[in-house]
């Protein structure tokens, strides 16, 4: 499969660093497309001197801004069939991303995405109750069951890039992308992927804020107001 890889990042630059070093050992460097969501440390020196495909702005935008900001340079600027994000904090290992297409093809899906919630050992219990609890909202809304739905490890069909309308710009847009990829009749599906929060820096997740954003999305579909 033909794939793009899109990386947004903000301020992760020692995480991003060995993200790339191991997936330039396997997939091309001018297959890579890292969004520089107005990162204030050492990214865009980086991402300059070695040369990677970088889409840059400041101030900080949001990772649902980050997202669409890559998938509009994936529509416009490639002809790849496929996408597949990750997070640049290396809770995504890059070995699995063979399994992820292995996975869309022999099962057919239109999207693929990881699914961390069989070894929830390693993840941060409130992290556990957000992500359990923000699935039970999608499972209910789409009548799907949907066992991970804030997984940022995702391997998406073009036609579905290029179908899905997006309205969120943070953390949210994530869960919206699943709900209107299923209104449009996607198959999508789930493969169990390690549960990896050992990573330096932490998650970007304002438990909080992006809640509260979340909460709203929801109600929007419930009430019908787009």
């Amino acid at each position: 499969m033909n794939i793009l890889i899109l990386i947004p990042t903000y301020n992760s630059i020692y995480s991003l660093k060995n993200l790339l070093h191991s997936l330039t050992k396997f997939h091309p460097k001018e297959d890579i497309l890292i969004i520089n969501d107005g990162s204030t440390d050492h990214t865009a020196g980086y991402l300059r001197e070695h040369h990677f495909t970088t889409i840059s702005y400041k101030p900080n935008q949001g990772k649902g801004y980050a997202l669409r900001k890559g998938f509009q340079y994936f529509l416009a600027n490639t002809d790849k069939d496929a996408l597949i994000t990750m997070d640049a904090d290396l809770q995504h290992p890059p070995d699995h991303i063979l399994k992820l297409q292995d996975y869309m093809e022999k099962n057919k899906f239109d999207m693929v995405i990881g699914n961390r919630m069989k070894q929830i050992s390693g993840m941060p219990l409130h992290r556990i109750a957000s992500n359990s609890l923000s699935s039970l909202a999608v499972s209910l809304i789409t009548l799907r069951y949907i066992p991970d739905s804030q997984c940022g490890f995702r391997l998406i069909k073009r036609w579905l890039i290029e179908s899905v309308y997006l309205t969120t710009s943070r953390f949210d847009t994530e869960t919206e992308f699943i709900i209107e990829s299923l209104r449009h009749k996607a198959k999508v599906g789930f493969m169990e992927i390690p549960t990896i929060y050992n990573y330096p820096g932490g998650s970007a997740f304002d438990n909080l804020t992006d809640t509260i954003r979340f909460l709203r999305l929801i109600c929007r579909y419930l009430t019908g107001i787009r």
